[in-house]
């Protein structure tokens, strides 16, 4: 009867692996429908502007393969996130809300618990014109200061560098407590924006925006 047990119960595991295993290249797109994807080495195949490679089977019975747009955001693991040019590992205190389905994270600490915001997020510009991304992104923070209104002071512009790419970033004080950072570089014939509003008091004094960004964030090999 032991040996019954012991051989069913390895059953349950390598079954319960297999179930695993199988789904890992299956993912659901907004409207409800399965693709089966490519996968090398337990990662996605993508090509060099950052989409999937589906695979099908056509209506002659041959094995075929067609691009498809990355989600906004795929969960792989418990603590980490990933869309079509990064994987980013959720730190410590921060959490994922994966009712948004967008590549956000946010500060999961006391401080938000009054409703202060504390959060990263990335946005994807198609046309790839990183100026014109990076100018519409500071007019916006430099038009309520502007304004005469204390929401928003203290506009800096800096030059840095991120995954071994030159970005044009800016930060900004907000009234709430909060500090605004963006970084905007051109990648994958896009243009992407890491942003940053940061609590002060989610982080110490020290805190870098740089460091955190290069800690937590791979950005994908494309090619």
């Amino acid at each position: 009867m032991k040996k019954a047990v012991a051989v069913l119960f390895i059953f349950v595991i390598l079954l319960t692996l297999f179930t695993a295993c199988r789904k890992k290249n299956i993912i659901t797109d907004k409207e409800g429908n399965e693709h089966t994807l490519v996968m090398k080495k337990g990662e996605y195949v993508q090509d060099e502007l950052g989409n999937l490679v589906e695979k099908y089977t056509d209506e002659d019975g041959k094995k075929q393969t067609n691009i498809i747009s990355f989600p906004d955001v795929i969960k792989r693991k418990d603590n980490e996130i990933e869309n079509a040019y990064f994987k980013l590992k959720i730190p410590e205190g921060w959490k994922y809300d994966d009712s948004i389905r967008t590549f956000r994270i946010q500060h999961d600490g006391e401080c938000t618990k009054s409703g202060a915001v504390c959060e990263v997020y990335t946005e994807i510009n198609k046309s790839g014109d990183v100026q014109d991304d990076y100018d519409t992104k500071i007019a916006r923070d430099r038009g309520i200061a502007v304004l005469g209104s204390d929401i928003v002071s203290d506009v800096k512009e800096f030059e840095e560098t991120l995954f071994g790419i030159e970005c044009k970033g800016f930060s900004s004080r907000y009234n709430d407590n909060c500090t605004h950072y963006c970084f905007v570089f051109g990648y994958a014939h896009v243009s992407i924006a890491i942003q940053m509003t940061i609590n002060d008091e989610c982080v110490d004094e020290d805190y870098d925006p740089k460091d955190f960004i290069e800690e937590y964030f791979t950005l994908k090999d494309l090619g």
